[in-house]
């Protein structure tokens, strides 16, 4: 097995066999630094794989692998535009771009360029070898006279070449730049906006649907909360009903005099409350003339011990 085997495997330095380790010199960091370059090299995603030990940084590791894709003039990683377009804003336009401007500033011949990286940059900036010509003699011609004109990116087109969209397409959003926006008509920025207020539309809808049902289920729980209370009320209400006064005089035989008292009171202050008011509610003067009877049978029986 190879030490490129052994990457792809993911197979760590713990595990690696002897002969393997020889072959680098028992060195744990020159194994990581060949995981690095072959990571980069075949433009590998950064989780799932060994790079991911090696490089602590997800980002940093991206702009390293666009920078080597770019510089060795290697087709866009397309199967990494999940990371490479919405977080690391780079477009397949842009990314050629990049590279022709490159070339022209450096007077590379056109077939330095890949044949299928080439491929894709003419189906993309509608740009192959006679006009990779063209665009070289102006540059070349502006350096010569020294004139101040267009750069060698400003030569090159502002937007992509016009693309017959397959039905088998799958479309996502990308990174919208305001360089991008700056570069679509009237008609296109209209429906632009139509679109981003349509979605605006369609979200807010949702919201406000959410904000019902989280609205309809607080006031569910706040009325099962008072039903809980108000039971707990009723329950209370019935269990805890206050003795009687009869119960009190026979719990409490042997203060019988203090008793005898207190119950005095309460009929004087009863008295002297419904004086002048109107009439104590019925069944209240048949317990005044119950109570004088006791009191007088006490007073009897007081006279008939005292004898």
């Amino acid at each position: 097995m190879e030490i490129d085997d052994c990457i792809r495997e993911n197979i760590p330095w713990a595990n690696l066999s002897a002969d393997i380790e020889v072959i680098l010199g028992n060195s744990s960091k020159e194994y990581e630094k060949r995981v690095v370059e072959y990571s980069i090299q075949n433009q590998l995603r950064y989780n799932g794989n060994l790079v991911r030990h090696m490089k602590k940084s997800e980002g940093a590791y991206y702009e390293q692998l666009l920078r080597f894709s770019e510089s060795h003039l290697m087709l866009y990683p397309y199967h990494l535009s999940d990371i490479t377009v919405t977080e690391m804003r780079l477009s397949p336009f842009s990314y050629y771009v990049n590279i022709l401007t490159e070339m022209l500033n450096t007077e590379k011949s056109y077939d330095s360029l890949p044949n299928f990286t080439a491929a894709d940059a003419v189906r993309l900036l509608g740009i192959g070898r006679n006009q990779y010509i063209d665009l070289m003699n102006q540059t070349r011609s502006n350096r010569k006279f020294l004139r101040r004109s267009k750069t060698a990116r400003e030569l090159l087109p502002q937007k992509p070449a016009k693309l017959t969209i397959e039905s088998w397409w799958m479309t996502n959003v990308g990174a919208i730049l305001e360089s991008y926006v700056k570069t679509l008509s009237e008609e296109e920025k209209q429906l632009e906006k139509e679109d981003i207020k349509e979605v605006s539309l369609v979200e807010l809808a949702e919201l406000n649907e959410k904000l019902i049902i989280l609205e309809a289920w607080e006031e569910l729980k706040l009325l099962h909360v008072l039903r809980t209370k108000k039971n707990d009320t009723l329950e209370t209400s019935t269990t805890d009903k206050p003795p009687c006064r009869k119960q009190n005089v026979i719990a409490f035989g042997t203060s019988l005099h203090v008793t005898e008292e207190k119950t005095t009171g309460i009929n004087q202050n009863r008295g002297t409350a419904f004086k002048g008011a109107e009439a104590p509610p019925d069944g209240s003067d048949d317990d005044d003339e119950r109570d004088d009877q006791d009191n007088h049978a006490n007073d009897n029986n007081g006279q008939e011990r005292g004898i």
